[in-house]
């Protein structure tokens, strides 16, 4: 199951590559690349097996700032997700709330190992 999630983390970590390639046409790009850069080093961390004391907590941290990033556009929202630029940006900060939720679950397992 362990060695599972850690592939599960890798495919992540190439999703969010590819997300971040397809920013490079938006008005706001760098704060999506930095953002979906920053899930790509956290997934990447997990898929390699790399667990640095302070992980947890930064992943705690910056699942935080998603969720409020997913509120503040929450309000934009006009349709169903493939019809507005918005409802696509919520959904992949949905998909990143989602896996770091699963990564910070999945660290609190091994450190109890």
């Amino acid at each position: 199951m362990i060695s599972l999630l850690r592939y599960v983390f890798a495919v992540l970590t190439g999703m969010y590559i590819w997300f971040i390639t397809l920013q490079f046409n938006d008005v706001d790009a760098a704060l999506w690349v930095i953002g979906y850069g920053i899930a790509a080093l956290f997934s990447s961390a997990i898929a390699f097996d790399v667990r640095p004391r302070l992980l947890q907590s930064m992943m705690t941290i910056y699942s935080v700032l998603v969720l409020f990033w997913i509120m503040w556009l929450l309000p934009s929202i006009q349709g169903v997700w493939w019809e507005g630029e918005v409802e696509r940006e919520v959904g992949g900060l949905t998909i990143v709330l989602t896996s770091q939720i699963a990564a910070i679950v999945y660290l609190r397992r091994m450190s109890r190992l």
